[in-house]
């Protein structure tokens, strides 16, 4: 089933909400936000059928992401594997000459799986 722009809104909306431990309540209560505990009700309920350009941008800087990636399908799994290579970078970046080279050749080996080379 295709979901449209304003199913894939409301579950990016949910999905985010959910990752930054936001409640309705504490986004109406945030000073200059502009968006309601009610209207994030309706875009949760799927009520919100048209919601506008300035109130994906509110959220988008809300939740830190590009207003497009709130329409966008495949947020949750963007969502996670950006903080899965964030920890991957702090770890490299403070690793040991030892660690760097084990987490460098650990990463070579992936690559070569995953591309068929022995």
């Amino acid at each position: 089933m295709n979901k449209t722009s304003t199913d894939l809104f409301r579950e990016n909306v949910l999905f985010m909400m959910g990752h930054h431990n936001i409640n309705f309540q504490d986004i109406s209560r945030m000073p200059n936000v502009g968006i309601s505990a009610s209207y994030l009700r309706q875009v949760i309920k799927g009520e919100a059928r048209s919601p506008t350009l300035e109130k994906l941008d509110v959220l988008a800087k809300l939740f830190r992401v590009r207003p497009y990636q709130l329409i966008q399908p495949d947020l949750p799994e963007m969502v996670t594997y950006a903080a899965s290579i964030g920890a991957v970078v702090e770890d490299y970046l403070s690793a040991s000459p030892d660690g760097k080279a084990a987490i460098e050749q650990t990463a070579k080996a992936v690559s070569k799986s995953r591309h068929g080379i022995e």
